[in-house]
């Protein structure tokens, strides 16, 4: 059943596969209960749909509910904990709540560098992902390059990391991209004085 809505949510039907992650949500609580790990995968995968269909209000809900459920957890939810604490601070600036996405974001920094190893595919994302939030502040731009450069750098690692180099270093810089263009915006804005 989740196969069948990630490849939903993958051709455009966002709608179809939020009706069957909600219904293997259901399926997943009464089996395995509200705080199991594929409880709380489920309950993440069904808030990114809702995000995509702009319902951010029940999306953020379901991230606040996961990210509690997994923290009692302990370390076995520590990565669904991060993927949650990142999502919920990407809706929450989409949102307009700057302030709370910057909590948010930070928890997922500091629980993604902990959950994931440096090259990691979450791991990168979320450091983009803070990094381009904090792009919107100058007196955060430090920290933005910071960020992005650490993320462009584990970029290279994945890119160069395998023995096809020229296929995946297509595909990893393909979906990286940004990373590099908001590493040199944070650069630039940071040699303006007046930016």
């Amino acid at each position: 059943m989740t196969n069948l809505a990630t490849a939903l949510m993958r051709t455009g039907q966002t709608e179809s596969s939020a009706t069957m992650q909600r219904q293997a949500l259901e399926i997943a609580i009464t089996s395995f209960g509200p705080d199991h790990a594929r409880t709380g995968l489920l309950r993440n995968n069904l808030a990114t749909a809702l995000l995509k269909l702009r319902q951010f209000d029940q999306a953020i809900a379901l991230l606040e509910a996961n990210y509690e459920a997994m923290r009692k957890l302990g370390a076995e939810g520590l990565q669904l904990r991060a993927m949650s604490a990142g999502n919920l601070g990407g809706a929450l600036a989409e949102k307009g709540d700057a302030a709370a996405a910057r909590i948010w974001l930070a928890r997922a920094d500091a629980e993604t560098r902990a959950a994931f190893r440096p090259d990691h595919t979450q791991r990168i994302n979320t450091a983009w992902l803070y990094g381009q939030f904090l792009l919107r502040q100058r007196a955060e731009l430090p920290l933005a390059r910071t960020l992005l450069r650490d993320a462009g750098r584990q970029v290279l690692v994945r890119a160069g990391g395998s023995r096809d180099f020229d296929a995946r270093a297509r595909q990893e810089l393909n979906g990286f991209t940004v990373v590099f263009r908001d590493q040199v915006r944070a650069a630039w804005r940071l040699s303006r004085p007046d930016a």
